[in-house]
C-alpha cells in the first residue's frame, strides 16, 4: 500500500500542469480506486480521521458521478492537499502490507 499511495500523491502534485483530459480521466479512476483500497483494507480497523479523508477523497475523484468545479482554481488546492497527504500518508506505512 506504500508504494500504492505515493503513486497516487505524484500523480495528483502533478495535475496542476496543463495535461490533456484523458490524464484527469486517468486520475480519477486511478485516485479512486486507490481510496477504495485503502478503505477496504482499515474498514476492519479503527474508523478514523483518515478514513473520512479518504472517502471524501473517493467521492470527489469519483468517475462514475464525477464532481465538477469546472475551473483550476479550484482542483489545484485539492490535488496539492490530498496529494500531500498521500504521500505522508505513504511515508508513515510501515510495510508494504498496511
Amino acid at each position: 500500500m506504500k508504494y500504492i499511495l505515493f503513486f497516487g500523491g505524484v500523480l495528483l502534485l502533478i495535475a496542476p500542469l496543463k495535461l490533456s483530459s484523458t490524464y484527469y480521466h486517468f486520475l480519477r479512476i486511478a485516485i479512486s480506486t486507490i481510496s477504495i483500497l485503502y478503505l477496504y483494507l482499515n474498514f476492519k480497523k479503527e474508523f478514523d480521521f483518515k478514513n473520512i479523508i479518504f472517502g471524501i477523497t473517493l467521492i470527489l475523484f469519483n468517475p462514475i458521478f464525477p464532481i465538477y468545479f469546472y475551473t483550476k482554481k479550484i482542483w489545484t488546492p485539492i490535488d496539492f492537499l490530498i496529494g500531500i497527504f498521500f504521500i505522508l500518508m505513504a511515508l508513515k506505512t510501515k510495510s508494504n502490507h498496511e
